[in-house]
């Protein structure tokens, strides 16, 4: 995954270009939502969760989806604290931006722009949806 850099040069070395070196920069991003779809998936080093939270930007829009993974909302997942439809904050570092695809050398539009986060996790659950028949 790409990660947004800073350039840095050696003060000693303004002159010369190959001693420039990229730095990841701290990218936290916060973001408020409901979750869309959360996924459990199962390999050969365990269980994580995949999350996928639309969050509206403006009003009227398709939402813009936020998706992470983590390994740590196994336990959260299983207990049915993941309802579709719930309000989520979720931060994490950003990975990448994502508005479109290419399919056999057409760019292809995505509905809505996705957010990918690495040390993506829940920083508050809220309010589950109308349709969710237990309490947490």
């Amino acid at each position: 995954m790409a990660q947004a850099t800073t350039t840095l040069q050696n003060p000693a070395a303004r002159n010369n270009s190959s001693n420039y070196v990229a730095w990841p920069d701290m990218n936290h991003c916060l973001f408020q939502g409901r979750l869309l779809f959360p996924d459990k998936v199962n390999n050969n080093q365990g269980s994580f969760i995949s999350v996928t939270v639309v969050t509206t930007t403006k009003k009227g829009d398709e939402g813009t989806s936020i998706i992470f993974n983590s390994s740590d909302l196994v336990e959260k997942f299983d207990a049915g604290w993941l309802v579709p439809g719930r309000r989520l904050t979720v931060v994490g570092k950003l990975a990448e931006v994502r508005t479109s695809y290419l399919k056999q050398g057409e760019v292809i539009s995505l509905k809505r722009p996705e957010v990918k986060l690495y040390d993506g996790s829940i920083a508050e659950f809220g309010a589950l949806p109308k349709s969710a028949n237990t309490a947490r």
